[in-house]
């Protein structure tokens, strides 16, 4: 704990008792230690009356910091649960056309095309002084890797697939036979070897099925019929009715890049995972394909339908203060993608790890954004703030034509929520996991952590240009 809290006291300048407190033997208390949370003498004995589900004998951050849940792969605090944790009104939710989002049609309907193109001209001013100025975070050679890994953020992808592999009939065998579960165990494998990291089923009903859009991102019409083949022309894509089973699954983010985000280069990390699912998606499609079964992808990241709604309902994570879904083992530090297949799978469930308790009293991201973009209200309400939201989920609502405007003024995604939340912090730590493992199961310590979280001066970094000096795993990936 010693080291902890010499680095907390250095971050807030106090150099004295950052030495103090960084020998080897501190004479620092657990209850002065509380107290720099909050959580001393009173405030210990009222976070003991918060609302508990199943909590543990924790009397201080020590015991917390040493629970024996803290380093498992697979935690035992992630509980599965018959209802995610955002509430829907399956009577209230309908399918949605994408084309209302702001980054089809939604920025101009609400903001008007003439301040479209003033906030896009910001951002090429914006771009062009920045470069020549050297700004941190806007270099030339930050600007390169933004280009660079932009540029083929969207490689080819199918909705049908390639179809180049053999099928069953054509090497005169039979197709694949397992149990749902045998399949399911498979799918994970394959695509855990082609990169990736969480995986989800979700099967599809009158309800589930609303969660696919009416048009898609290039302004296809997605149909649900009861036809024996998929099909896609010019102007539709047309799902089977058979193929009931949604694959929804992860590609990790880099974490150190997450943290400089907004900037040129962090903006690398989105662009990769943009290009890698595709990757995954193409070769997926093959496999299913000599097994004897359809898969259907996504013709572009984010088409077909919601992705925070199929994560949240296959488990992949929870609802948040930013409508994107936080996920046990990386937090926001993932991008999300989805297939359908009538390859039968087992579904999974949704979970519930505490987040939208603590999103209700943490708020950083709300506090910091920097276009004043995220809702501060404790609790979530039904109420849309315009037509680019679906209504039928109870959640935190982002005004989301302030957050593209501030896009498009920068010239990058900015994703300064990712990088502040407390939640997206590296899963090696034992910190992280006592963490998690505590707000899943009390709402008691929320407010610690999140002091906790500032105190250690976590989150987002402002020393762009250290980027450069790192050494890098593969992608990125911490």
């Amino acid at each position: 704990m010693n080291h902890l809290v010499s680095f907390a006291f250095e971050k807030r300048g106090h150099k004295a008792m950052a030495k103090k407190y960084g020998k080897y033997h501190s004479t620092m208390s657990r209850r002065d230690f509380m107290k720099a949370l909050g959580l001393g003498g009173a405030g210990l004995g009222m976070a003991s009356m918060a609302p508990v589900v199943n909590a543990p004998a924790y009397k201080d951050m020590d015991e917390v910091l040493s629970s024996s849940e803290a380093g498992l792969k697979r935690p035992s605090w992630v509980k599965e649960v018959d209802r995610p944790t955002a509430e829907i009104d399956w009577d209230l939710f309908e399918r949605f056309d994408y084309g209302e989002v702001m980054f089809v049609r939604g920025f101009e309907k609400a903001m008007g095309e003439t301040y479209v193109r003033w906030a896009s001209q910001v951002g090429r001013e914006n771009t062009t002084r920045w470069l020549r100025q050297g700004k941190p975070g806007f270099t030339l050679r930050d600007y390169a890797l933004d280009r660079g890994t932009a540029s083929h953020a969207f490689p080819a992808a199918s909705f049908l697939g390639h179809r180049r592999s053999p099928t069953p009939a054509s090497l005169g065998v039979s197709r694949w036979e397992g149990t749902p579960e045998e399949n399911s165990r498979m799918v994970r494998g394959i695509m855990r070897l082609l990169g990736a990291d969480d995986i989800a089923i979700v099967e599809l009903d009158e309800n589930t099925e609303k969660l696919f859009y009416t048009f898609d991102t290039d302004g296809k019409k997605i149909n649900i019929e009861h036809v024996t083949n998929p099909d896609e022309g010019e102007d539709y894509r047309t799902i089977p009715k058979r193929c009931r089973w949604v694959i929804v699954y992860t590609i990790k983010m880099s974490y150190e890049l997450v943290r400089r985000l907004p900037s040129w280069s962090a903006g690398a990390t989105t662009y990769l995972g943009y290009a890698q699912g595709p990757f995954l998606q193409d070769r997926f499609q093959e496999v299913i394909r000599t097994l004897g079964y359809t898969c259907l992808g996504e013709s572009r990241p984010n088409a077909l339908g919601t992705s925070t709604g199929f994560g949240v309902l296959g488990g992949l994570g929870e609802m948040s203060r930013i409508e994107h879904q936080i996920t046990p083992k990386r937090g926001l530090s993932v991008r999300v993608f989805k297939m359908v297949t009538d390859l039968p799978l087992e579904p999974t469930k949704p979970i519930n790890t505490g987040v939208m308790d603590f999103c209700r009293t943490c708020k950083k991201c709300a506090e910091l954004c920097p276009a004043n973009v995220i809702s501060s209200s404790t609790e979530t309400t039904w109420e849309v703030p315009g037509p680019y939201k679906r209504p039928g989920v109870r959640s935190w609502f982002k005004i989301d034509p302030r957050c593209i405007s501030y896009w498009r003024q920068t010239g990058t995604a900015c994703g300064f929520c990712f990088a502040v939340c407390p939640l997206t912090r590296p899963q090696s730590s034992s910190y992280f996991n006592a963490m998690r493992s505590t707000i899943s199961r009390t709402t008691a310590f929320n407010g610690a952590f999140r002091r906790m979280d500032d105190m250690l001066g976590w989150g987002a970094r402002k020393d762009y240009e250290s980027f450069w000096d790192l050494e890098f795993p593969v992608y990125g990936w911490d």
